[in-house]
Order: structure tokens, then C-alpha cells, then sequence
């Protein structure tokens, strides 16, 4: 059984699921905030562990339960990760990644 790394509650992303099939204009949410918030990230790339990640949104402003990115998956197929990376105004980067199916 694959278990779900623990749930940061300042960098997570929430919708779509871990997991989920997913296709056409994808609307990434969840929470990029906390403690010296500087900035944030969202990423996809191809795979399980992906080699190169494409940047689909960026923004300086926290996020709560909000949305995050929005990814055009038109053309694509199979596992993706989805990663978002939150920068600190120490340089520390920490981030949460999912995967999904896009049919």
C-alpha cells in the first residue's frame, strides 16, 4: 500500500485528488501561506518522478483553500505529477506533490 506523505497545512494542494483522472482545463487548489511566505510555484511534469517540470502559475500572494493554477491538458495522456513549491524568505523551498492520470 502507497502512503500519503503527511499533510503540511501551509503547502498543500487539495483538489485535484491524489490520484484522480483528470482531463481538458484542470483547476489546481489548495494552500500556499504560512510563515515568511515569499512565493509560489505550481508545476506538472510526466511520470512518477519526473525529469523536467513545466511551470503552469506562479504568484506572490498566499493562497488559503484557494485556487492555485489552472493546467491545459489538452493533448496530453497518462501520469503526471503535479508539484507546488512554496519559497520562504529564508530560500527554503517546501512543497507538496500529487499524481494524476489525465485522460
Amino acid at each position: 500500500m502507497i502512503q500519503a506523505p503527511p499533510i503540511n497545512p501551509d503547502v498543500n494542494i487539495n483538489f485535484p485528488a491524489l490520484f484522480a483522472e483528470v482531463n481538458g482545463n484542470v483547476k489546481i487548489d489548495g494552500t500556499a501561506a504560512g510563515k515568511d511566505f515569499v512565493s509560489y510555484r505550481g508545476l506538472v511534469g510526466q511520470g512518477l518522478n519526473p525529469q523536467k517540470w513545466i511551470q503552469v502559475n506562479e504568484g506572490t500572494i498566499p493562497v488559503t483553500n484557494g485556487l492555485l493554477a489552472e493546467w491545459n491538458t489538452n493533448g496530453l495522456s497518462g501520469l503526471y505529477a503535479v508539484q507546488l513549491q512554496v519559497v520562504r524568505s529564508d530560500q527554503r523551498v517546501e512543497s507538496a506533490v500529487i499524481q494524476v492520470t489525465v485522460k
